[in-house]
């Protein structure tokens, strides 16, 4: 089930439960892990708190998380499926364009949505108005570390369970950190409680 306001999250488990569990040191390691894992880095373990990864550990708190369910539709019309455990972004923060899907806190290591929680059933989008100067996409930027980039005119921010959109010019996609290629339509779809983590108790 997903968290809700003032519930603890997950459950203590002994070593023995987490023997099978892929040790993830990248976000897409967690989202493809069909055992379980270990965060050890990547955004989702900045958004968990996790600053260095225990070797051994004698208990381990267990948490679900919910994972990003995208569809692609790249320019030649071909249909990709891919699934994401932190973020997925379309176009370039520089210039055009830009969208951020996020179910995590921290994007790049940078705390962009920072009341963001990896399993609450939703995630945060993040719209950058095509027309925004590079000068003023900066000093949003510089203002992340304060959690004061938003709002702004041209920044649009929401939360949702569902996100679909279509580009008349094909966009640079990035999942997870890595690059997949460019798409002109997308279809981004929550999944509760999909997998499962763990962090030294």
């Amino acid at each position: 089930m997903t968290i809700h306001k003032g519930e603890e999250w997950g459950t203590i488990v002994g070593s023995s439960q987490v023997s099978a569990c892929t040790r993830a040191t990248t976000d897409h390691q967690v989202a493809t892990a069909n055992s379980g894992s270990i965060v050890e880095a990547g955004d989702l373990a900045a958004t968990l708190g996790v600053t260095s990864a225990p070797a051994t550990s004698s208990s381990w708190r267990r948490l679900p998380l919910d994972l990003l369910h995208v569809c692609l539709v790249g320019p030649d019309g071909t249909t990709t499926e891919l699934t994401s455990a932190a973020w997925i972004s379309f176009g370039r923060p520089g210039w055009g364009s830009y969208t951020l899907v996020a179910n995590t806190s921290f994007v790049r290591g940078r705390r962009v949505f920072p009341r963001s929680h990896p399993n609450d059933g939703r995630f945060e989008i993040l719209e950058v108005d095509r027309n925004m100067t590079v000068r003023q996409r900066i000093a949003a930027l510089r203002r992340l570390p304060r959690d004061a980039h938003i709002p702004h005119p041209q920044i649009h921010v929401r939360t949702a369970t569902e996100f679909d959109r279509e580009w008349s010019t094909p966009l640079r996609v990035v999942v997870d950190g890595e690059r997949r290629g460019s798409a002109r339509a997308v279809s981004v779809r929550i999944r509760p409680d999909s997998t499962f983590t763990h962090i030294a108790a």
